[in-house]
C-alpha cells in the first residue's frame, strides 16, 4: 500500500511513518518547502533514528520519499497507476492543515483507487479535516471519489527532532506508543499485526470518542500537571522538553522522566 502522510514533526516521524514503514507500506512524507537542515537530510537519505527514552540505542526508520508540495503534481502521474488502496494521513494543526488542503484535495480528487483520509492530530478529527477539504473544494464527496474517513487517536511522546555528528537524524520517542483507528478496515490490516516494540503498536477502536476522552484525562492532565511541577520547582527547560529528574519521591519517578512542557 502507498501511504502518503503530510507533516514531518516528530509525531508523524516518531508514531504513524515507523508503524506503517514497518508494515511493509511505501511511505511519501510530504513538507511544505524549507532549506531546515533536517527538510534537505530527509529528501536526500529517506531515513532517520528513533531513539528510546533511557536508552543509547536506535531503531532506522526507512521511507520511501521525502517530498516537498510544489512536487505533488508530478507525483499525482504516479499515483494514477495505483490500483491498491492509498492510505493518506496527516500531522499537522490546523494552520499547518490550512496550507496543505490543496494538495490533499488533489489526491482524493485525481487519483480513482480507494483512498483512507486519517488525521493523525488529536486536536482534530478525519471528519473535520475532510469538512475543510469540502468546505474549499464543494466538488468533493465520499462515494464519488471513493474515500474512506477514518478517526483515530494517536498517544506517543515524541521530543524534538535532533541531528548528531554523522548527520543522522535522531528522534527521541518513549516506549508507550498506540496509534488507534476506529473500525475494521481489510485493508489496514497489516498495520494492526505490527509493532514496534512490546508496547508500541496500531490497534482498532470501536468508540475513538472514548479514547480520546481517555487519554485527555489520564495522559494530558498528568502531563500538564508534571509541567506545572517542574516550572514550580525552578526546572530549566530546553525547547519543548523539559527533563524532571527525580524531583518527586523515588518510588513515583525512579528514573528521568520526560515531559512535554
Amino acid at each position: 500500500m502507498k501511504h502518503l502522510h503530510f507533516g514531518a514533526g516528530s509525531l508523524g516521524l516518531g508514531l504513524i511513518c515507523p508503524l506503517s514503514a514497518k508494515a511493509g507500506n511505501d511511505v511519501f512524507v510530504f513538507n511544505r518547502r524549507s532549506e531546515k537542515e533536517k527538510n534537505v537530510i530527509l529528501s536526500q537519505s529517506h531515513r532517520y533514528k528513533l531513539r528510546r527514552h533511557n536508552s543509547t540505542e536506535t531503531e532506522e526508520v526507512k521511507i520511501s520519499g521525502f517530498l516537498d508540495y510544489n512536487q505533488i503534481d508530478d507525483f499525482l502521474h504516479y499515483l494514477r497507476e495505483e490500483s491498491e488502496p492509498i492510505l493518506i494521513t496527516t500531522a499537522l494543526k490546523e494552520y499547518g492543515l490550512n496550507d496543505s488542503l490543496s494538495e490533499i484535495h488533489k489526491i482524493l480528487s485525481g487519483v480513482s483507487a480507494k483512498k483512507y483520509l486519517i488525521a493523525c492530530e488529536n486536536s482534530i478529527s478525519s471528519d473535520e479535516l475532510f469538512s475543510m477539504v469540502q468546505e474549499r473544494f464543494p466538488e468533493i464527496a465520499h462515494e464519488e471519489n471513493n474515500i474512506q474517513v477514518v478517526n483515530s487517536v494517536v498517544d506517543r511522546i515524541c521530543n524534538k527532532i535532533k541531528i548528531d555528528r554523522q548527520q543522522n537524524i535522531v528522534l527521541p520517542v518513549e516506549d508507550f506508543g498506540r496509534w488507534y483507528i476506529e473500525g475494521q478496515h481489510d485493508d489496514l490490516n497489516a498495520l494492526f499485526s505490527t509493532f514496534l516494540n512490546d508496547n508500541c503498536m496500531a490497534v482498532t477502536c470501536h468508540d475513538i470518542d472514548l479514547q480520546k476522552q481517555r487519554k485527555k484525562i489520564m495522559v494530558n492532565a498528568v502531563h500538564q500537571s508534571i509541567a506545572l511541577l517542574t516550572h514550580y520547582r525552578g526546572m530549566t527547560r530546553s525547547g519543548t522538553e523539559t527533563r524532571v529528574k527525580e524531583f518527586m519521591l523515588p518510588s513515583v519517578l525512579a528514573s528521568e522522566v520526560f515531559v512535554m512542557a
